[in-house]
């Protein structure tokens, strides 16, 4: 028997995988785990497998990467799988699905992109930024650019709590930060 999945737990799979995802990610993500949850619910025995308790975690993580590698999953859904095996809450995958796609759907709805550069950013290259997220993350609700001299060069991109630094600034503070753990 898996341990009971409350709705809190649920939701907090499925806001773990969101944040961990790229928006490029998220719609190949949700097609990989909405393919995954029909798999286990044609195939039930995997659910039970999984989430039983008198299985070992290394047969587990057997099942689940042979799972991964025939469906081709990303390493992401490959952890999460993983993690739910461990805590028994493989029962929970479709729960964590509807939830993923409603943070998916909301986040396409909601988008407010604030573009942040070290130097002001031309109209011509503003239009080609604003087409760039229409690609990617249409419908694109507002786009803010500003200024920041700091960034010594390149962009930051926030939209709501994600921030994407592509600036100078930020690559040399990885740098440094990797430098530090070497």
């Amino acid at each position: 028997m898996a341990h009971r999945i409350t709705e809190r737990i649920i939701r907090k799979y499925a806001s773990a995988l969101f944040e961990a995802c790229n928006v490029e990610e998220y719609a190949h993500v949700e097609s990989q785990l909405r393919e995954l949850v029909e798999l286990l619910n044609r195939e039930p025995n995997l659910i039970e497998f999984i989430g039983s308790k008198t299985v070992g975690i290394a047969e587990k993580g057997e099942l689940i990467q042979l799972i991964s590698q025939k469906s081709g999953l990303t390493l992401k859904l490959t952890n999460l799988l993983k993690i739910l095996a461990e805590n028994r809450r493989i029962a929970g995958l479709s729960a964590i699905l509807t939830h993923f796609s409603e943070y998916v759907a909301q986040f396409h709805k909601l988008l407010s992109v604030s573009v942040c550069s070290a130097t002001e950013i031309g109209d011509d290259e503003r239009a080609n930024i604003e087409s760039r997220f229409r690609e990617i993350v249409h419908p694109l609700t507002a786009t803010k650019f500003t200024v920041d001299s700091t960034l010594i060069g390149g962009v930051v991109v926030r939209s709501g709590d994600r921030v994407l630094d592509f600036s100078v600034k930020g690559q040399l503070d990885q740098l440094k930060k990797q430098m530090s753990l070497a």
